[in-house]
């Protein structure tokens, strides 16, 4: 039962990331230095897409992070 509550609480976070608009993408990507909550936050959905690149350190830092904050490196 948890799992499938899971795998639904994926899939829905999933849908919510494809569904943001290209105009949020280009606010994240505008940013030099955001407030660190949007960084962790960011850092914290691409986890879940990309568990072992994030643990690795690989998002540590904004530049690399923007990098991934385009309308497709999250929703793959």
């Amino acid at each position: 039962m948890d799992i499938m509550f899971d795998r639904l609480m994926l899939i829905e976070l999933r849908e919510n990331v494809i569904r943001i608009d290209t105009k949020a993408f280009a606010e994240l990507r505008s940013y030099i230095d955001p407030p660190r909550i949007v960084h962790d936050i960011l850092k914290a959905v691409t986890a879940i897409f990309s568990f072992k690149e994030t643990v690795e350190g690989q998002f540590d830092d904004w530049q690399q992070m923007k990098g991934v904050s385009t309308d497709s490196a999250l929703t793959h």
